[in-house]
């Protein structure tokens, strides 16, 4: 069973010099502009900064391929016509930045496809504050810095 420690692990052993730079983005890819708004409201208290927003997967990708992108919250059920576990596949082919599955899906199918994608995790919707922040923490510490 993946844990955020082994999240954490996973990042720093394919962290390159690029990710502690202060361009490093965590993006936020969830098509309700509340619940996304939300997300970004909490990070930038903890001081996160630059955290994009995108509704859809295949902007999701776009930005993944234009920024340094340490950190994602992807929801599954997206605007477009590829879901959230769709992009993380193709985000996968390029980058091991950890993605935090924010999703009511909870089924054990869907479940199972997130547990297939690496230096990944899921979070039931309505998800916890505190659930984002631990993840955030323990996968990109340096955010902070």
């Amino acid at each position: 069973m993946k844990d955020l420690d082994s999240i954490a692990s996973v990042d720093k052993m394919n962290e390159s010099p690029k990710s502690s730079k202060i361009n490093a983005v965590v993006l936020i890819v969830e098509d309700n502009l509340l619940t996304s708004f939300h997300i970004k409201t909490i990070l930038e208290r903890k001081g996160y900064k630059n955290v994009m927003i995108t509704k859809s997967g295949e902007e999701a990708i776009e930005i993944a391929h234009k920024h340094d992108v340490v950190l994602y919250f992807m929801d599954i059920s997206l605007a477009g016509d590829l879901s959230g576990l769709d992009a993380a596949r193709t985000i996968r082919t390029f980058s091991q930045a950890p993605i935090l599955f924010i999703s009511a899906l909870t089924d054990e199918e869907t479940v199972d496809s997130i547990h297939a994608v690496e230096n990944s995790l899921h979070e039931p919707k309505p998800f916890k504050e505190h659930n984002l922040l631990d993840f955030a923490s323990k996968a990109y510490p340096n955010q902070l810095n």
